[in-house]
Formats: structure tokens, sequence, C-alpha cells
């Protein structure tokens, strides 16, 4: 979990800590190998996260600190949800299941991104077009250079100079655009493969 440290941790001991809802950023689970049934548990798991109301606090309410994210402007954004998997099975595969477990489910409540190291990722992509789809790593280092990038850019204080870490990487590709698993459509509803 990554938290606002501002406003979370409220309470912590040596083995857990109590964190509000509002406090969270992000919720990355970590899996040895994702198969179709441990996506489909996770996305659930993250789905139930995301969906929690954070309505207790609200000190993003100046226009310069709200955050665009989902097609839409948000003075509380959206807990950001990540897979990371050393292996898996087909990314192919994945992404159909990924499209099926999530039907139904509000765009800003579904996973943000499975990476899949040495492999590739599936990606809710970006707003224009709305789009998701899966990317194949170039190289070995590539999916590790771009959750990197991906948690720096997610994960930093809002209201703060923002370190944009893309300057010091010019040209460097992440992986190549395989296919469309999805899209998004204006209601924030999944639309068609």
């Amino acid at each position: 979990m990554v938290y606002n440290r501002d406003i979370a941790p409220i309470y912590r001991s040596a083995s857990y800590s109590v964190v509000p809802i509002e406090g969270v950023l992000g919720v990355i689970e970590v899996k040895s190998k994702l198969t179709s049934n441990e996506l489909k548990q996770a996305a659930l798991k993250l789905h139930l996260i995301k969906a929690m109301p954070r309505g207790a606090l609200n000190f993003y309410q100046s226009p310069e600190c709200k955050r665009w994210k989902y097609g839409r402007w948000w003075s509380n954004p959206p807990i950001s949800t990540y897979i990371v998997a050393f292996d898996s099975i087909s990314l192919p595969v994945l992404a159909d299941r990924l499209r099926d477990a999530e039907v139904g489910w509000p765009r800003e409540e579904c996973l943000d991104v499975a990476y899949v190291l040495w492999k590739g990722c599936l990606s809710d992509a970006s707003d224009f077009p709305p789009d998701r789809t899966y990317l194949k790593a170039l190289s070995d280092r590539d999916m590790v250079l771009g959750m990197a990038v991906e948690f720096i850019t997610q994960f930093q204080r809002f209201g703060q100079p923002s370190f944009l870490p893309g300057a010091y990487l010019g040209s460097v590709g992440f992986g190549l655009s395989m296919s469309r698993f999805g899209t998004w459509n204006s209601d924030g509803s999944q639309g068609p493969p």
C-alpha cells in the first residue's frame, strides 16, 4: 500500500498500521506467477478497495490540486491499483480474463496496470484514445523501467512541484503495443474489444 504521509497512518505498531481509505494513494498486489484465477482474485480485491467511499477528507479543493484521471477531474483521485508478477500465462489470455472479470465495473474501480516482468503489461492505456491495451516488453528491463516511471508519476504529493522522469528518458520505449483488449465508453463502462 502506498499512502499519503500527511494523513496516514493514524496508528502504527510493529506488526500493522491503520490507514484511513482517504490516505491510500495506491495498492500493489505482487504475484509469483499470474494465472487466470490469480488475476480474477486480485482484480476483485483491488476493485473492492477502489469502491470504498472516500468522503471523510477533501483537501484538494483548489483547481490546481485537482487531478485528471479516467477521463475527468478529481478532487480526491481514485486509488491507483497494480498487479506486479514475475511470470504469467500468456498476456492475450490474461487480457481476455481481465476484461471478463471487470464486466459491469466503472472504469475508476478497475485495475490500472498488470505488469509481468520480462513479458509486458496490461494497461488502462490513456484517455486519448481510452483503450485498454497489452504491451509486449522490448527487452528484459523494459517493464521494470516502465513500472518505475508509472509509480514515480502516480505517487507524488499533490500541490507540490512534480518530478517528471520522462525528461530523462528521451525516446526510450517500454514495450510494443500488441493488441487492444477493450475500450472505455464515455460513461466509464467497458466497450467492445
